[in-house]
């Protein structure tokens, strides 16, 4: 069975709870997002499979968020969404800025994410994030809190 329009706007919404419990700090909400065996992935901050590294994952953003003030908002636009009724992949181009300091971009790239449907909710089983451009020095050193090495 082909993906109808209503598993398109689901999955849109599924996207739009992973932004908004990311930047709101709900470690429970993000991880609801994926698959129990999910994974977030970035070239950034790592791979973290299963709900356990996937709360460890947001604990960290939420300590880095605390220390630096920031506050997120992840944007996502230009999706192109395929599956099959069961299955989906997507990808969307991510725009993350700080609307504590005055706007500032502080990250862009593109999501690839894989999907499946759950007891009719669909849900991530890998999201991968790849950064647009080089990685500074900077953000080698915020992609090391998340291995744990600073």
């Amino acid at each position: 069975m082909p993906l109808t329009e209503t598993d398109r706007g689901e999955i849109l919404q599924l996207a739009g709870r992973y932004a908004q419990s990311l930047d709101t700090n709900d470690s429970d909400g993000w991880a609801d997002c994926f698959t129990s065996d999910g994974a977030y992935e970035s070239d950034l901050q790592g791979r973290f499979a299963g709900r356990e590294e996937l709360i460890r994952f947001s604990g960290v953003c939420k300590d880095l968020m605390e220390r630096t003030g920031m506050q997120p908002r992840h944007w996502t636009n230009h999706w192109v969404i395929n599956g099959d009724g069961e299955t989906a992949r997507a990808t969307s181009y991510v725009m993350v800025i700080d609307t504590a300091h005055g706007g500032a971009v502080v990250g862009a790239g593109v999501y690839r994410d894989q999907l499946r449907k759950m007891d009719g909710s669909w849900k991530f089983v890998e999201r991968v994030f790849v950064m647009d451009g080089p990685m500074t020095d900077e953000m080698k050193g915020i992609g090391d809190l998340f291995k744990g090495t600073s």
